[in-house]
């Protein structure tokens, strides 16, 4: 699990965080009164996903090059820049705003670049409770390239599933949501709502689907899986969270992931999406994604579809593929 990095980084000054006033009336507008027990957290989550979104990308309009970004690389051979880091900062010490109390001290939040220092006991079990987990810049080699395929992710799970989420692609500012039992939405240029759902297939009409590959990691299991369900059609996507935007408002329809490398800040928020669209987020073995135990790494494989077509694919996929 990531530890407490705030006295590492250097926050961003009052000055530099765009307000939320401009947000707040934005996101009660179009995205309040779904009726869930969550439409409160919701609102501050979409709010702060917006101002996170802001500071990142102003970063990318700004800078005259990646030198500025005080790009490291981490031990799993990832990148991280000064701008995960800040964001990561910002957006934990919302969450701490605005959901950690007295009453409340037991809500555990989770960063990719640093916990919250308020979480009480590091060894509790992630299924029990409440959880909010933050990937402050979801893909962040395509943030250093600068081709506008990246994310800001917040996420909540309660008891290990996750029952709300936010993914926020900045650079096309569309801004997607879930809550548990009441549908996924986009709200695109912060103008208009609509709800979204996945394309759905039968085991004839599958062929026709539509895969987002990776551009960096396109492997041959995911040719060969594509090749025997007669697949043809391969769209080149960036980051995981722009994939599960454009999976769960049908714009892709198939995704691979046979890294074994993602963590719960890479799925909490995109599981929520996928599962209120008409999707999943299975593993190997055809059973959902889940937050548990005292670690934070999905070190397994793990494919998104439509779920009309799941138990379709799974077969196919433990089939050319000897990992889990």
């Amino acid at each position: 699990m990531p530890s407490s990095n705030e006295e590492e980084v250097v926050a961003f000054t009052p000055e530099e965080i765009p307000s939320r006033d401009i947000y707040e009336k934005i996101v009660k507008e179009l995205a309040s009164g779904l009726g869930s027990e969550y439409d409160e957290t919701l609102e501050k989550c979409l709010i702060m996903a917006y101002q996170a979104g802001l500071l990142a990308n102003k970063f990318c309009i700004d800078r005259k090059n990646s030198a500025s970004l005080d790009i490291e690389i981490k031990k799993d051979d990832s990148p991280v820049t000064i701008v995960d880091k800040k964001v990561n900062l910002f957006l934990i010490g919302e969450l701490e705003k605005h959901f950690l109390t007295e009453n409340s001290s037991d809500i555990r939040i989770i960063g990719e670049e640093g916990v919250s220092s308020r979480n009480t006991d590091a060894t509790k079990d992630l299924s029990e409770g409440l959880v909010f987990y933050v990937d402050p810049i979801d893909g962040t080699r395509d943030f250093i390239a600068n081709t506008g395929e990246w994310a800001v992710m917040i996420g909540l799970c309660k008891d290990g599933k996750p029952v709300m989420g936010c993914v926020y692609c900045a650079p096309q500012d569309e801004m997607y949501f879930a809550v548990k039992g009441y549908g996924a939405y986009v709200i695109k240029d912060k103008k208009e709502k609509s709800t979204i759902s996945m394309n759905q297939f039968t085991p004839e009409t599958v062929k026709q689907a539509k895969c987002l590959i990776s551009k960096s990691n396109y492997d041959k299991p995911t040719e060969n899986i594509l090749n025997e369900l007669g697949v043809d059609q391969r769209v080149p996507c960036g980051s995981f969270g722009r994939k599960v935007a454009l999976l769960a408002s049908g714009v892709g329809d198939l995704y691979f992931n046979f890294s074994c490398k993602s963590s719960y800040w890479d799925s909490a928020a995109p599981t929520a999406l996928l599962d209120e669209s008409g999707g999943c987020l299975l593993r190997k073995n055809g059973q959902p994604v889940f937050f548990d135990g005292t670690r934070t790494g999905n070190d397994y494989i793990m494919f998104c579809c439509p779920s009309s077509v799941a138990s379709l694919l799974q077969p196919v996929v433990a089939k050319h593929v000897s990992i889990d």
